[in-house]
């Protein structure tokens, strides 16, 4: 089962491990490469699971390069996000907190999170829908077995009519 946390118990440690990353990160990133912390952990309220998203947002001549640097280091994470939508995911799971990499190019199908978490700061009912969802799953282990389940219903939900609406 996972727990789900309020964010002020783990807001101190995700920062933390943002930063930690930032600079891990730092030896593999091409110039003009830029970071974001993305997820439920970047919010201001509301629930997480505990784990910290780090969006690496890249030019397309450095994605495939940085992808196989990461993959030394992180557990790639298949299916998350695919390559051919300019996408991929990968995790360290033995962190504390536990980190997942999402490696964009920038401009491509997949460069969605900046907006999402726009998204998500800006309106409290998305919020509270957002919350409604984890806590559908928070019986199941959605860090193991139960995980796509869990990233099949993120999925809808960040692909619904509220969350692709023009502000």
């Amino acid at each position: 089962m996972t727990q789900l946390r309020p964010l002020y118990e783990v807001r101190e440690a995700c920062q933390k491990r943002y930063e930690e990353t930032r600079i891990e990160l730092q030896p593999f990133l091409a110039k003009g490469t830029r970071i974001f912390h993305v997820g439920s952990t970047a919010l201001s309220d509301g629930i997480t699971k505990g784990d910290i998203g780090v969006l690496v947002l890249v030019a397309s001549v450095d994605f495939e390069p940085l992808c196989l640097e990461l993959e030394k280091i992180y557990a790639r994470v298949p299916g998350f996000f695919e390559a051919k939508l300019g996408g991929a995911s990968f995790a360290k799971r033995n962190s504390e907190p536990p980190v997942v990499l999402y490696v964009v190019i920038e401009g491509s199908p997949s460069d969605v999170q900046r907006m999402h978490l726009q998204k998500l700061r800006g309106d409290i009912a998305l919020r509270i829908q957002y919350r409604a969802l984890k806590e559908a799953f928070k019986a199941k282990d959605i860090l193991s077995s139960d995980e796509n389940e869990y990233l099949e219903a993120k999925a809808n939900f960040f692909t619904n009519e509220d969350m692709l609406k023009a502000d």
